[in-house]
């Protein structure tokens, strides 16, 4: 789901929210003979994001325009292999937050 937003010229804000359920039904033999990933996640797959965008700029007379952008995601955990080991093949939740 994505809401844009913009409440006078220049200004853009933007939120976005995302969900993904993608588990497996069937992986029969996934990790070698008589391993099987049945119901494990996809790898690379959080089960929720999110993002916040603020886009601002404004004219500072004959010297041009000033812009201000800042833009925060989210990311719950996932794993890196279908195996969906939690020690040695999981990312913990993380942001990431751009300032320009």
């Amino acid at each position: 789901m994505e809401a844009s937003f913009i409440p006078f010229s220049g200004l853009t804000l933007r939120a976005v929210f995302g969900t993904n359920n993608t588990n497996y039904d069937e992986f029969k033999d996934g990790g070698g003979p008589g391993v099987d990933y049945d119901g494990n996640k996809l790898e690379y797959s959080p089960e929720k994001n999110n993002s916040l965008f603020l886009y601002y700029q404004f004219a500072i007379g004959k010297l041009g325009r000033l812009k201000f952008h800042y833009d925060k995601s989210s990311k719950l955990g996932f794993s890196t292999n279908n195996n969906n080991n939690k020690d040695t093949n999981w990312i913990d939740a993380y942001s990431m937050l751009i300032l320009d």
